[in-house]
């Protein structure tokens, strides 16, 4: 799931742990930032169809913060102590604003009706954006500052193995989602080099599966 990554003073590309999750996750956020400020809120369908659409984003998202946590900033934390702090401090205001958007979920499902649907509508597509906004901005401190740090305290088997830690770890619907998002992504080359990859390591009948499970946006 991940592309190598030329970095200064390497004479050889470093193994990116970032580049292709993030790149999905971007793709989706804009996709859900678009589809909010489009949303017809007095349309319980539209309604209902956006809620649950953003509720499972923000399950993916709070799901990839977990996996950094437990397992990238751990293994920096080992080898450098400090270094993750802020990214550690960036996650929490992110646990924050997923707070603050569920509530308004909650609120969209259960309780709003007329004007009231629209006024809430409104504040959970401002509040995304400014989380969105805070997220790009954090996603470039990982693949710059930490990256950094991954590359100078790691080799990249090491790397690879705790990439393997993260794999293994997301459950099977949490894994399709991801592989949404970053298939839908990717370009032509990126997508054929991540597929050959997965299907070279991958028993068949797990690679075919998964395949089917997303080859709509395969396809597109």
């Amino acid at each position: 799931m991940t592309q190598t990554l030329e970095n200064t003073g390497h004479s050889a590309p470093r193994h990116d742990l970032y580049y292709t999750v993030h790149k999905g996750i971007r793709f989706m956020h804009c996709q859900i930032m678009t589809a909010l400020g489009t949303t017809d809120w007095s349309s319980n369908l539209e309604s209902a169809r956006m809620i649950s659409e953003l509720r499972r984003h923000l399950e993916m998202c709070a799901d990839h913060l977990r996996h950094e946590d437990e397992i990238i900033h751990t293994a920096i934390e080992t080898r450098l102590a400090g270094a993750s702090t802020r990214a550690d401090e960036e996650h929490d205001a992110h646990q924050v604003a997923f707070d603050a958007m569920t509530l308004l979920l909650d609120s969209l499902q259960t309780t709003a009706t007329g004007p009231e649907r629209q006024h809430l509508g409104r504040a959970l597509y401002k509040t995304f954006c400014n989380f969105v906004a805070a997220d790009l901005a954090h996603m470039e401190g990982e693949e710059t500052v930490l990256q950094g740090h991954l590359h100078r305290l790691y080799t990249d088997a090491e790397l690879q193995q705790l990439e393997g830690q993260i794999v293994s770890g997301i459950r099977p619907d949490m894994m399709v989602r991801f592989m949404r998002a970053i298939v839908s992504a990717q370009n032509w080359h990126e997508r054929d080099e991540m597929l050959r990859g997965m299907q070279a390591a991958m028993p068949a009948d797990a690679y075919d599966q998964l395949v089917a499970a997303i080859a709509d946006k395969i396809a597109a």
